[in-house]
C-alpha cells in the first residue's frame, strides 16, 4: 500500500498524507494580493470621503472626529487610545530607524 501511495513521489504523498498539502490548499499570492488590496480600498473610503466632502478650513477636526467615532464597535476613547498608542510606538520606531541609517529630516 506504501509503495502504491509514493509511486508519483515520496514527498509530494508526505505532504498530502502526512502535513495535509494539496493543490487544493495550495497559498494563491494572486488571490491574496487581490482580497488585501480590495480591503484597503474598502478601510480607505470612510476617510477618503470625509477629506473630500468636508470644506479645507475644517478638514482636520473632521478627520479627527471621524477617526474617533467607533466604527469599528469599540468605544470613543478606547479606539482612540489604541490609535494614539499604535501612532505613537510607529513613529518612535521609524524615528529610531531614520536615527539609525543617519537620515536628517
Amino acid at each position: 500500500m506504501a509503495e502504491q501511495l509514493t509511486l508519483a513521489g515520496p514527498l509530494e504523498a508526505h505532504a498530502r498524507d502526512e502535513i495535509g498539502l494539496s493543490e487544493t490548499l495550495a497559498a494563491r499570492p494572486h488571490q491574496a494580493a487581490v482580497t488585501s488590496g480590495a480591503s484597503f480600498i474598502a478601510g480607505s473610503l470612510i476617510p477618503l470621503a470625509t477629506v473630500l466632502l468636508t470644506p479645507p478650513q475644517h478638514q482636520t477636526a473632521t478627520i479627527a472626529l471621524t477617526g474617533l467615532a467607533g466604527l469599528g464597535g469599540a468605544t470613543w476613547w478606547k479606539s482612540s487610545l489604541r490609535v494614539v498608542f499604535w501612532g505613537s510606538l510607529a513613529m518612535a520606531l521609524t524615528s529610531a530607524v531614520g536615527k539609525a541609517l543617519g537620515v536628517e529630516a
